[in-house]
């Protein structure tokens, strides 16, 4: 019987890819319980690390994926999230849709169960054949090992590419802007205005009310990059030393400090 194993001449990284090397030989030798729960378990820590690969990185992830109680913490949840974010193709995602189902069915049951049950064998003849394969899979037993593994391969050396080549999600999020009125002259002058509207208030402040106006300031800054159309060379030098009068301001007020946790010395 030919056994699954994933070259690594090319450089692959034997800590990314090691778990799965070991997991080749042992396909062959378990019996058809221990095959799905095997390749279904090893689908869904795939998908985790996955997950982890694309999602900003942090404890909210974390939560996310492994907390008690997590969102995606089972394999039905990941195979979805995977999909959604264009981890998976369709193909990818039919498949570990049809390999959640024969693991279900598996799982559910103490009475004897095997590949070739009628339910069971829909769902494998249901999968897409691995695009590895040299040779038709004569059994359901032989196209779930070959898909299988192949689509645990993809899994992890997706996760692999996405962290060395830095794929992961962006943030993308955006807050309302409001800009200025009239010409680009005029709006650096209505710019000006509202800054001196902004210093006025300011004074005397002190503690929160301060740290607001410093807020205020930089968000203040933000908006004046929205000031458009065809400037001149005297509105330009005006604007840049606009620009640099806010940055003195925000320099003069001291950023507010974080509050630092108290830790408990209880055993």
């Amino acid at each position: 019987m030919e056994e699954n194993h994933v070259d690594d001449s090319d450089g692959m990284d034997d800590e990314v890819f090691g778990k799965l090397n070991a997991l080749g030989p042992l396909l062959e030798e378990l019996d058809d319980r221990g095959l799905v729960l095997s390749l279904a378990a090893f689908a869904e820590e795939a998908l985790g690390s996955l997950l982890k690969a694309f999602m900003l990185p942090g404890p909210t992830t974390e939560a996310l994926i492994d907390g008690f109680n997590a969102p995606l913490g089972n394999f039905s949840s990941r195979i979805k999230a995977a999909y959604s974010f264009g981890l998976v193709s369709k193909k990818q995602f039919d498949d570990l849709e049809q390999l959640r189902k024969i693991r279900n069915a598996f799982a559910h049951t103490w009475q004897p169960i095997s590949l070739t049950d009628e339910k069971v064998s829909g769902h494998i003849k249901s999968m897409n054949y691995a695009s590895c394969l040299q040779a038709y899979p004569e059994t359901v037993d032989k196209k779930l090992r070959s898909t299988g593994f192949s689509l645990l391969l993809s899994l992890i050396g997706s996760a692999n590419r996405i962290a060395e080549e830095g794929q992961y999600v962006k943030e993308t999020h955006a807050e309302i802007m409001f800009g200025f009125e009239g010409e680009p002259g005029e709006q650096i002058q209505d710019a000006r205005n509202q800054l001196i509207e902004i210093n006025d208030r300011m004074q005397d402040t002190t503690g929160a009310e301060l740290a607001f106006y410093r807020e205020v300031l930089v968000t203040f800054y933000e908006r004046t990059a929205f000031i458009s159309g065809v400037i001149s060379p005297a509105a330009e030098q005006s604007l840049h030393l606009l620009k640099k009068e806010i940055e003195e301001k925000i320099a003069s007020v001291p950023a507010p400090q974080k509050r630092r946790k108290k830790h408990s010395n209880q055993a």
